[in-house]
């Protein structure tokens, strides 16, 4: 039988809009204890880090816990932990896009650093529509719908342990290359692990997200 778990582990920035630039917290923050309730989060003046169990209902025998362990500035480090074996899972940021500041999510942006496993992304043909190279790194992109979302998802095309990047970029091809209006709002920009089976650990040592 299938083990089927699919947590997200994730950094959320909100953000008011393109315009504005996230604020710079004065606060240092050391590690603080592991959660591993479904939803449990830990929030600081710029980030939440969530234990992201939206898909334990597939299979309850799945385990994750998360902890932040520290926060310096605009870095923070955090790590989550798996029970079980044989790893399908991904790392990416995810960044969701709407046609208004306050609107519901329209579409959606993931960069794939890691596809471990046979992980693959929404796709409506099930390859790559196109390749192009970002921030030095070669990525296939893949197109689908995730109910009534457009999900674009650029995939390394082999797994990265160290990135920085401006995530711009994406958006940019995008729209030169793919037709997605230049018109639209950044509502949320994510970061983690998404582990489909398995038994997976992540430890972030550094991340930060700034919008300019």
């Amino acid at each position: 039988m299938e083990s089927f778990i699919a947590p997200l582990s994730l950094i959320s920035l909100a953000l008011a809009g393109l315009g504005n630039t996230a604020g710079v917290p004065t606060k240092t923050l050391n590690r603080r204890a592991d959660f591993c309730d479904q939803w449990g989060t830990a929030t600081t003046s710029s980030y939440i880090v969530y234990n992201n169990l939206w898909g334990q209902s597939y299979d309850t025998s799945g385990k994750q816990c998360t902890g932040m362990d520290s926060l310096n500035g605009s870095t923070i480090a955090w790590h989550t932990s798996y029970s079980t074996t044989n790893i399908v899972a991904n790392v990416a940021y995810d960044l969701f896009l709407s046609s208004s500041a306050t609107g519901s999510e329209e579409y959606e942006i993931m960069i794939w650093l890691a596809a471990l496993g046979g992980a693959g992304p929404v796709s409506s043909t099930g390859f790559a529509v196109a390749s192009t190279t970002i921030a030095g790194v070669t990525w296939g992109l893949y197109e689908g719908m995730d109910v009534s979302m457009k999900v674009y998802s650029f995939v390394a095309s082999s797994a990265i342990t160290n990135f920085s990047g401006d995530l711009l970029e994406f958006f940019k091809y995008l729209e030169q290359n793919r037709g997605l209006s230049s018109s639209l709002y950044l509502i949320k920009v994510q970061a983690g692990t998404e582990p489909f089976t398995g038994s997976a650990a992540l430890t972030v040592s550094s991340y930060s997200a700034a919008v300019a």
